[in-house]
């Protein structure tokens, strides 16, 4: 087991990436948030993460594309999140 692992929360909504990152932060591990997938790219490029949260839903680059982008540069283990509002279903 990987000790403090340093995970990555793509999602373009603030508020979930940051209650994610804080209740992960409560377990002892280590966070980056990102809430634009544009960004998330050069992130995982340049930082040495152990694991990937990444929203399928985001506007312009969805979850799937950057999925696969990540996938032809790294092979970190990825979690898609996905969250639907009230009015959602």
């Amino acid at each position: 087991m990987i000790e403090n692992p340093n995970i990555l929360i793509v999602d373009d909504e603030r508020s979930i990436a940051e209650l994610v990152a804080e209740t992960l932060e409560g377990a002892g591990m280590l966070t980056q948030v990102c809430v634009h997938a544009s960004e998330a790219l050069p992130m995982v490029r340049e930082g040495s993460f152990d694991l990937i949260i990444l929203d399928v839903m985001m506007p312009g680059l969805d979850g799937f594309e950057l999925c696969a982008r990540m996938r032809a540069e790294s092979f970190v283990p990825i979690i898609f999140f996905v969250s639907q509002g009230r009015g959602s279903r």
